[in-house]
């Protein structure tokens, strides 16, 4: 896949035990290239004119315009990836925010506000998303089957027991 997306796509792995590794300059990859952005921002304490604030609101943009989508969503599920999922989710929520602070200290407080209400909102959809895998491990642990909102069997008996609600 990677010969026809690139002229030297298969100069770019390399065969090692366990599986392979990809040969690119950190620099071409949007993590990385994020982080070194996020890690060389000056401090906010630092900034005092506007101008300043203007120009670390206009870097931390583009650091976070390095997104598209979650942090290794391609491999999401697998075991190895989930430290460096977490570890990238942190910086990114870092980078937001400092976002807001520097919306705030401009004096856009509408749209810090409008940033905070969207945020609130993926949380608690992420939040409902942790329930409801949470609740669905529950039914599974106890063999249970879902026949409606609130009604939930046990595969092994044919007796019906609420046992909770979602």
């Amino acid at each position: 896949a990677l010969s026809s997306t690139q002229p030297d796509g298969a100069s770019l792995l390399e065969t090692r035990a366990g599986g392979y590794s990809l040969l690119v300059d950190e620099s071409r990859v949007d993590a990385h290239h994020f982080e070194s952005t996020v890690k060389h921002l000056t401090p906010l304490d630092a900034l005092r004119a506007s101008e300043e604030l203007s120009a670390a609101l206009d870097e931390v943009d583009a650091a976070l315009g390095l997104w598209r989508g979650d942090a290794l969503e391609d491999v999401a599920g697998m075991d190895f990836a989930r430290g460096e999922i977490t570890r990238l989710d942190e910086r990114r929520w870092a980078a937001t925010e400092r976002r807001i602070a520097l919306l705030l200290r401009l004096g856009r407080h509408s749209d810090a506000a409008g940033e905070l209400s969207e945020l609130v909102q993926r949380l608690q959809i992420a939040r409902r998303e942790l329930a409801l895998e949470s609740a669905l491990a529950k039914l599974d642990k106890y063999h249970l089957l879902i026949l409606d909102d609130i009604v939930y069997v046990n595969k092994d008996h044919a007796e019906t027991t609420v046992l909770f609600e979602l």
